[in-house]
């Protein structure tokens, strides 16, 4: 599974709009669009904004590794 396949999961998972999240992830939600689609090549400091935001591993997202999971996963965050 690409990137962008795994943060429209996440998005979805979470129950977030595209506009939502790119508002989270201090970007337009036509940037977040293309990052899904694959369209664009994400940033480094981009991708470490779309770990925080859903406590996943950065190494996971890039398929570096398939531990999904960030240390302290299950620490309570409020997605509303």
């Amino acid at each position: 599974m690409e990137i962008g396949e795994k943060i429209k999961m996440l998005r979805d998972e979470h129950g977030l709009s595209r506009e939502n999240a790119a508002r989270r992830l201090y970007v337009g939600k036509s940037t977040l669009a293309y990052w899904e689609s694959g369209k664009t090549i994400m940033r480094a400091d981009s991708i470490v904004q779309v770990a925080k935001l859903f406590n996943v591993s950065a190494d996971w997202l890039l398929g570096l590794s398939d531990n999904r999971y960030a240390p302290g996963y299950g620490d309570d965050i409020d997605y509303s």
